[in-house]
């Protein structure tokens, strides 16, 4: 299709008396080769394609029987291995997440669940900023997932003395959806003194 469209404009430009360099005429064959080349050396869409461990079935037809999309993720989990010095070694490497057209295979089950984490003054009682967050627990996270949460609030600087103000601060986290835990809330006080946070 595409040289189709070169080959027009190479015979336009002629009729109108056009020179073409033969440069640049080299360099749109080249391009359309490339093309070419990274479309169907690794399948229609430049995926290369696994070897299938299951039997076809009688009848089979690659037209009926469409190839299906498949995304591993996870991490290189990178280590230092050197006593003195910086030498990264690879500790391991983890599979995190594996979807065949959208969904996952890692998951035998999964659970819905909205999180809510507010920060709320210890001495007036008074919510100074709630942040809302939601999430999917699968069967595969038995060690349990981590959710972020930020929370952003001011304090007066009652000494002038332009350095954080001492503080007592509730984190309060709840979570929500349909089949929840035991534990549905949690909340832990953060203190803060001379401009360090107290353990």
């Amino acid at each position: 299709m595409a040289l189709g469209y070169i080959t027009t404009w190479v015979i336009k430009l002629h009729n109108k008396r056009a020179i073409i360099s033969p440069i640049v005429l080299i360099i749109a064959i080249a391009l359309i080769l490339v093309v070419a080349f990274a479309l169907f050396s690794k399948g229609a869409f430049g995926f290369s394609k696994a070897h299938s461990l299951t039997q076809k079935v009688s009848g089979y037809n690659e037209d009926n029987c469409k190839d299906i999309g498949v995304v591993v993720s996870g991490n290189v989990n990178i280590e230092d291995s050197a006593v003195f010095d910086l030498e990264p070694s690879i500790r391991d490497v983890s599979v995190t997440e594996v979807t065949a057209s959208g969904k996952s295979l890692l998951a035998f089950g999964t659970e819905q669940f909205t999180y809510e984490v507010e920060a709320i003054d210890e001495v007036t009682n008074e919510r100074l900023d709630t942040f809302r967050g939601s999430g999917e627990l699968r069967s595969a996270d038995n060690k349990g997932i981590s959710k972020p949460y930020s929370v952003d609030f001011v304090i007066a600087d009652n000494n002038c003395d332009h350095r954080i103000d001492d503080f007592n601060i509730k984190v309060k986290a709840t979570l929500k959806g349909d089949d929840i835990g035991e534990r549905k809330e949690y909340e832990k006080l953060v203190r803060v003194r001379g401009g360090r946070v107290i353990k």
